[in-house]
């Protein structure tokens, strides 16, 4: 049996992945090549046909290379080491926010493509923004769902 995911944890779990990704797309936007740029788009190719065909394995695999590519284009090992150590975790509230509803798979690659497009036209700002916004959002929703679940699990049980 699998714990439930607790709402504190993720949230604090998001609000350290909102630094980390928005330090490493600032700093991938800098960096990125050519063969980078490619590698993201054939990852961005990825989570389109996942999403196209609604397998929430492939959604969350293709969501967690495109997220390792921008770390790997920063180049920071120790955003790679640490968010390595924190992995399973993220996979798990990752795989979650893909199946919230219907809508966020969509949003997911969306945002994907944009963070993709800033750092590959080495628009870092604009890729820190969006990383950001990427990481709030979802913590955000997650969170709140979370949140009702748990108190609807104590309504139930009073």
């Amino acid at each position: 049996m699998v714990a439930p995911l607790d709402p504190n944890f993720v949230a604090d779990l998001y609000e350290y992945r909102a630094a980390i990704d928005t330090l490493a797309a600032g700093k991938a936007a800098r960096l990125c090549t050519p063969e980078r740029a490619s590698e993201g788009r054939r990852i961005l190719r990825q989570g389109e046909a996942a999403r196209t065909s609604a397998s929430l394995i492939d959604l969350s695999l293709a969501d967690m290379a495109f997220h390792h590519w921008v770390y790997l284009v920063a180049g920071n090992r120790t955003v790679i080491e640490t968010m390595n150590h924190y992995w399973n975790h993220t996979r798990r509230a990752m795989c979650a926010v893909l199946s919230m509803d219907d809508e966020w798979p969509n949003r997911v690659w969306r945002e994907h493509a944009a963070i993709h497009a800033a750092i590959t036209n080495g628009n870092s700002e604009r890729a820190q923004r969006l990383a950001h916004a990427h990481v709030e959002r979802a913590s955000g929703a997650l969170c709140d769902r979370l949140r009702l679940k748990l108190r609807e699990g104590f309504g139930a049980a009073g």
